[in-house]
Parts: C-alpha cells; sequence; structure tokens
C-alpha cells in the first residue's frame, strides 16, 4: 500500500490571474492537509476563476482536512466564477473536515460562487465541521450557492455548520443553501447554528434546504434562519426535514 505522508500546507500568499487554482488533493490513500489561510484575489478582465481543491478522495481513500481560512475575491467583470471544493467523497472514501471560515466576494455581471464542503456519494463517508461560510455578490445575474454534507446512494454524512450568510445586491440574483440532505439510501446527521440571506432587487431568488430525504434518512438541528428581501417580484423559500 502506497501511503503519502501527512504534510502540512501553509498559503498566506495572494494569487491573482486569469486562472487561479489552490488544489491539496488526497490522490493516494491517506492525506492529511492543513492550510492557515489562503487568499485568491482577481480584479477585472472577462470569464475569471478561481477554485480551491482541498483535501477531496475517491475510491478506498482517506483525507484529514484542517483548514483554517479560505478568502476567495473578484472585482469587476464579467462572467466570473469562485469554487471551493473540500473533502467530498465518493465511491467508499473517507474524509474528516474542519473547517474555520471560507469567504467569497464578486462584483460585475454574471458571476457564480459554489461552496461544497464534505458532501457523500457512493458508499463514502464524511465528517464535517464548519464555522462560517460567507458569500457576498454585488450585480446582475450572479448566483450563490453552498452545498454542505449532502448524500446520495448508500452515503454517510455527519454534518455541523456554525453559519452560512449570504448577500446580494442587483437584479436576477440567485441564493441557495443545501445542508445534509439525503437521496438514495443515504444518511446525514445534521445540526446547523444560523442561515442568513439578503437581497435587494428586482426578480431575486432565495432557497435554504436542510435535511431533507427523498429515500434516504436525516437528522436535523437548525438554529436560526433569515431571509430578506428588497424589490418586486422576490422568491423566497425554505425546506426542512421533509420526504
Amino acid at each position: 500500500m502506497f501511503t503519502v505522508q501527512p504534510r502540512r500546507f501553509v498559503i498566506p500568499a495572494v494569487m491573482a490571474g486569469l486562472a487561479v487554482v489552490l488544489v491539496a488533493p488526497a490522490f493516494a490513500q491517506t492525506s492529511n492537509t492543513t492550510i492557515n489561510n489562503a487568499k485568491q484575489t482577481q480584479s477585472g478582465g472577462l470569464a475569471n476563476k478561481q477554485e480551491a481543491n482541498i483535501g477531496n478522495a475517491t475510491g478506498g481513500s482517506s483525507s484529514t482536512v484542517n483548514l483554517g481560512a479560505l478568502r476567495q475575491q473578484q472585482n469587476g467583470g464579467l462572467g466570473n466564477r469562485q469554487s471551493v471544493n473540500v473533502g467530498n467523497t465518493a465511491n467508499g472514501a473517507q474524509s474528516n473536515v474542519t473547517v474555520g471560515s471560507i469567504s467569497q466576494t464578486q462584483s460585475g455581471l454574471g458571476n457564480k460562487q459554489e461552496v461544497d464542503i464534505g458532501n457523500a456519494s457512493g458508499s463514502s463517508q464524511t465528517q464535517v465541521n464548519v464555522g462560517s461560510v460567507k458569500q457576498n455578490q454585488s450585480g446582475l445575474g450572479n448566483k450563490s450557492e453552498v452545498d454542505i454534507g449532502n448524500t446520495s446512494g448508500n452515503a454517510r454524512a455527519n454534518v455541523s455548520v456554525g453559519s452560512v450568510s449570504q448577500g446580494q445586491s442587483g437584479l436576477g440574483n440567485k441564493q441557495k443553501v443545501a445542508i445534509g440532505n439525503a437521496s438514495g439510501s443515504g444518511r446525514s446527521d445534521v445540526t446547523v447554528g444560523n442561515v442568513k440571506q439578503s437581497q435587494s432587487g428586482l426578480g431575486t431568488k432565495q432557497t435554504v434546504e436542510i435535511g431533507n430525504a427523498s429515500s434516504g434518512s436525516t437528522t436535523v438541528k437548525v438554529g436560526n434562519i433569515t431571509q430578506n428581501t428588497g424589490g418586486l417580484g422576490s422568491n423566497d423559500k425554505v425546506r426542512i426535514g421533509n420526504r
């Protein structure tokens, strides 16, 4: 059996460019990743992309991730994208994920933010502890998504989330938070402190989905959920513990 020795990544630097990718993969049998602080910054231009892929596992591998703070920032431009993928598993893999804070900020048109933490598929398992996730966007036609500890197939997820905050201003924007939802024969145990969504503008949409099960099973504890909208034609939706 080939084993990747536990390693420590310390990345305090600011990285800028058309495509910025931060990768700390679980590409063999075992990976132990620690990141104190990571920051990605871009300004101007079109179709810029920022990615952070940390401790994701597949097959029979396992991953342990300790992430202090990760920040992504894009200023101006069109069609930009930010994505964070931490400790997601597939096909029998396992991950144990601890995240302090994740922050994403964008301004411009047609931008997209994605955060995926500890989601599991197949017969894999995840243990997830997240302090805070914050997303902010200004402009038109933007989209923010947070997916934490959702399962499919025969997967299992144990999820604890302190707070999730999404803020948008502009027209036709969308926000979505999905935590600990289960499909197939999957199972999710979910504890969530606070979820807050705020939007101003026209034709906006907010969605919160926590601990819903199509054919799987979930156990859900939720503290507070707040949705604020200003403008016309807004659509707010909350779904918790539905089958």
